[in-house]
């Protein structure tokens, strides 16, 4: 069978580790939506401290989300300068009021120390200013004890700056084929079409809609490169009136915050499971499916081991056993499998190899996921189908499904707006080496090993390679309206001190990675065992790392991120 399926869906699969923030909050931490009232909001002395709101490239503005009494909270909209084209972008300052009760962090004249900016990730990702995002905030801030202010801002294409264009068709049909069996090349032609349709009304619109100094080469489109975004950044903390700043970036913010890092006012950068500057191109594709699948039978081996003896017999002896027995299930079966789905915008999900690997994927993102997933695997093979309403609603099917899903929730993701970033912050690779990456990786994910035959093996391989000669045919990033991309592979990395967090089992940004960066005496490194995406905001390290870090940054002093990251998924 073709283990490549997956990848029809990659583009949006990807998506995930730009939505850990969110995705981590909504399914952990914040589960009460109670006491989101309508309120005034409490006035801030974020304008006296931080600075002039004078500035007319800013203008305060109501907040539409509340806050607790401890905290103040302040919002605003910057309008970009016209000459890197004129957007509305919303963004808030939020700050513990007084000294909270881990005082051993706060010091004498906290009030001046400088504030620090976080960068979402994405690209796509916005609703910085709602509710939601601030009941995440209030809590991680108190569990930090930090004693600054953190501004968060909406980035151009996503929810919360305008202009704001939403592709719906595409949206429409990702969802519509969740609930279907379609051939894959069928699926490949269909999306191709539609993103390359969706990209080209993106840029119409952008040219009518956005102001630019010289609209008889408006960059449309091209305006939403991360070079025009690292613009917007320092241009809000200037206009807010801080002399000095630090930048926190999760994921594709990392990528932001370190081409925002060049500006003479950074102090230092965070990088939680960042995605570098060689991330996100196609060359770096044909090996998710491979990194994903050699996690997961290390993982799954832990997994046996810390389970009672009782329910570990119950597990195949390996995980290759165990995703064999789902694909044997899936092959056997005279009609698709279809599980009915609650409290989701579609009603069934027609599961298939493709789903399986997809989520095979999706999970590594947040070890919590981990156990459930193995145990969703043996429940999807015990249970007769069809599977019945008490399968679907069992904690770990409904789990998994509802975090495979989230990927799909269009609230505050823009998907293209994620796609043009991307397409315009990479290089195109030549093809000839995209080629000979397939077959290198190809030799790896199909050993011999695993096959009764050279024939049998021959025929995998060739249809894998086939999938990415059509997936590299139809890649969207290839249209011309991209023909002006600012690639951003090329970029030097600031000279700032620098703290770079990681999971060793992060499917797209992993730690290996962090051989990109640069080897200096202020640059700082943590990657966590059994972690995957998303350090900080997870509580993989203790929150007051942040805290220590910035302070530790300003004096000019070393940080040892080890005693304060010790945790190992499956030990803690």
């Amino acid at each position: 069978m073709q283990n490549i399926l997956w990848l029809k869906r990659i583009s949006f699969l990807l998506l995930a580790c730009c939505v850990i923030a969110t995705c981590t909050y909504l399914i952990i931490q914040h589960s009460d939506a109670a006491g989101r009232l309508s309120l005034t909001p409490n006035k801030s002395t974020a304008i006296a401290e931080g600075g002039d709101w004078d500035n007319p490239a800013i203008k305060k503005v109501p907040c539409t989300s509340t806050v607790e009494k401890d905290f103040s909270l302040d919002c605003g909209v910057l309008t970009t300068d016209i000459s890197r084209g004129q957007f509305e972008l919303g963004f808030a300052v939020l700050k513990i009021k007084t000294p909270i009760s881990r005082r051993r962090h706060v010091e004498a004249g906290s009030a001046q120390k400088a504030p620090v900016i976080y960068l979402e990730g994405g690209p796509g990702v916005g609703g910085a200013t709602e509710q939601a995002n601030m009941d995440f905030w209030q809590v991680f801030l108190k569990d930090a004890a930090l004693p600054r202010e953190i501004v968060l801002i909406n980035t151009r294409g996503t929810k919360g700056a305008l202009p704001y264009f939403e592709c719906d068709e595409l949206a429409t049909e990702q969802l519509r084929l969740l609930t279907t069996s379609t051939s894959i090349s069928d699926e490949i032609a269909l999306m191709a079409s539609l993103q390359k349709k969706c990209v080209a009304q993106y840029h119409a619109f952008l040219q009518a809609q956005v102001p630019f100094t010289n609209n008889e080469h408006h960059p449309g489109i091209g305006l939403l490169s991360s070079h025009y975004s690292k613009g917007d950044v320092t241009e809000l903390m200037r206009a807010l009136g801080y002399d000095k700043w630090h930048l926190w970036g999760g994921s594709y913010g990392g990528r932001l915050a370190l081409l925002a890092g060049q500006s003479k006012e950074v102090v230092s950068i965070v990088l939680d499971s960042p995605y570098l500057f060689q991330s996100g191109n196609l060359l770096s594709f044909p090996q998710l499916e491979l990194k994903a699948r050699k996690h997961h039978m290390q993982l799954y081996e832990e997994f046996l081991v810390a389970l009672e003896p009782k329910d570990a017999e119950v597990f195949p002896a390996s995980y290759q056993q165990l995703v064999q027995a789902v694909l044997n299930k899936l092959e056997s079966s005279a009609q698709p499998i279809e599980i009915t789905l609650f409290e989701q915008p579609i009603k069934k999900l027609v599961f298939t190899e493709m789903d399986l690997i997809s989520i095979e994927f999706t999970v590594l993102y947040d070890s919590a996921l981990w156990p459930s997933y193995y145990w969703f695997l043996l429940n999807f093979i015990e249970e007769p189908t069809p599977f019945n309403e008490q399968f679907a609603t069992q904690f770990d099917t409904k789990l998994v499904l509802d975090a495979y899903l989230f990927n799909f929730d269009t609230e505050f993701f823009n998907l293209a707006t994620y796609t043009a970033v991307e397409c315009l912050d990479n290089d195109l690779p030549d093809s000839s080496l995209f080629k000979k990456e397939v077959d290198l990786v190809a030799e790896e994910y199909f050993p011999m090993s695993t096959y009764s035959s050279n024939k049998a093996r021959n025929t995998e391989i060739t249809n894998w390679k086939q999938f990415w000669l059509e997936y590299e045919d139809s890649y969207v990033c290839s249209d011309s309206i991209f023909n002006a991309r600012n690639s951003v592979h090329t970029t030097a990395y600031p000279n700032v001190p620098l703290l770079v967090l990681a999971g060793d089992k992060d499917p797209v940004t992993p730690a290996a990675t962090l051989r990109e960066l640069p080897k200096r005496d202020n640059v700082f490194s943590k990657v966590l065992r059994n972690w995957g995406h998303g350090v900080l905001l997870s509580y993989g390290c203790e929150p007051t790392l942040l805290t220590k870090t910035l302070e530790a940054f300003e004096a000019g002093e070393p940080i040892a991120p080890e005693a304060m990251c010790e945790l190992d998924y499956f030990e803690g």
